[in-house]
């Protein structure tokens, strides 16, 4: 039988000073039988969510050799960097409980400086009164693929860099009704091609 040694660590803080803001911090360090160097993970955030304000940003690296070997890793060989700034207003307009525009940035890219993926994306939401919620998103992507993948059964999405645009809308009633649900209908391109979806759930 053979077996594989593999030693993870790891530390990491969350810190409050007011009741708005968080702070957050962690390391964590991988040794593995048979790799070249120690990997390694880091991530760095704070937010800021009152009544009022909704931001944060973060930063997160992972080395290509970080291996926590029981653990699971999604993405290695990666900078990513995300920011989010948005505002819960409370208009004194008739029918409007509130009106909550934000604008998300994610961006990810490898320790060689390449960019891998970006999503810039701007939304609002409008809560009614007495129920009722209506969202609007607007979505900015890019994607580089290293190996292609299977969208459907006969076509396949190639190596390469990709950018497209969707819109997407939803409303969702109020859980108070006798009769509620959602509605969503998605708009845009999709990697070489587009994409309209329509779903809804009662």
């Amino acid at each position: 039988m053979l077996f594989r040694s593999n030693l993870s660590y790891g530390i990491d803080a969350n810190l409050r000073p007011t009741s708005a803001l968080i702070l957050n911090a962690y390391y964590a360090g991988s040794q593995a039988e048979g790799t070249t160097s120690d990997g390694y993970t880091t991530r760095l955030s704070a937010s800021y969510r009152d009544a009022f304000w909704n931001t944060g940003v973060m930063w997160k690296r992972v080395s290509e050799d970080f291996d926590p070997g029981i653990g699971f890793v999604r993405r290695q060989d990666m900078d990513q960097a995300y920011a989010t700034i948005g505002v819960h207003a409370r208009p004194r307009w008739r029918g409007i409980q509130e009106v909550a525009p934000y604008l998300e940035l994610d961006h990810i890219a490898d320790l060689r400086g390449q960019l891998d993926t970006r999503s810039v994306q701007a939304g609002l939401d409008l809560l009614f009164q007495p129920d009722g919620n209506l969202k609007f998103i607007v979505t900015d992507q890019f994607d580089r693929l290293d190996e292609p993948f299977t969208v459907v059964t006969g076509h396949s999405v190639p190596i390469g860099a990709y950018g497209w645009r969707e819109a997407e809308v939803s409303y969702t009633s109020g859980r108070s009704r006798r009769v509620y649900g959602t509605a969503t209908l998605t708009s845009g391109g999709f990697y070489d091609g587009s994409k309209q979806i329509g779903r809804a759930h009662v």
